[in-house]
């Protein structure tokens, strides 16, 4: 897989740190992990409809929508820590939501995860 074929926008390389001026669709590539280390995204980014079983490799900014929906997920470990838009994490097998996101800017999708039936009842 080339940066080339899921960057749409500029990005750079900083001590094997990608930042990219745009978004990055990750998504609908059988994934179990992230296979570059991100930095800064300033547009969204996607790494839904995989087989995540980890977000490390995930960006530590996102300036749009952080989309991690229909993964293995049982954790947030590794999740972004400021997302601008929204961070949608629904349809996991997340145990916890512990170590997501510290700032969202507008809403969180964690329904349909073994958690959540636990806090809903």
């Amino acid at each position: 897989m080339k940066l080339e074929d899921i960057v749409y926008g500029k990005y750079e390389i900083v001590g094997g740190v990608v930042n990219v001026d745009g978004s990055v669709d990750l998504s609908n590539k059988n994934l179990k992990r992230i296979p570059f280390k991100f930095g800064i995204v300033t547009g969204n980014f996607y790494c839904n409809d995989n087989l995540l079983i980890t977000l490390k490799g995930s960006p530590k900014e996102v300036g749009g929508l952080f989309a991690c929906h229909y993964n293995q997920l049982t954790t947030l470990e590794g999740s972004p820590k400021i997302v601008k838009g929204s961070f949608d994490c629904s349809h996991n097998q997340l145990t916890t939501l512990e170590r997501g996101p510290k700032k969202v800017g507008l809403y969180i999708d964690c329904r349909d995860n073994p958690i959540m039936k636990k806090i809903l009842g």
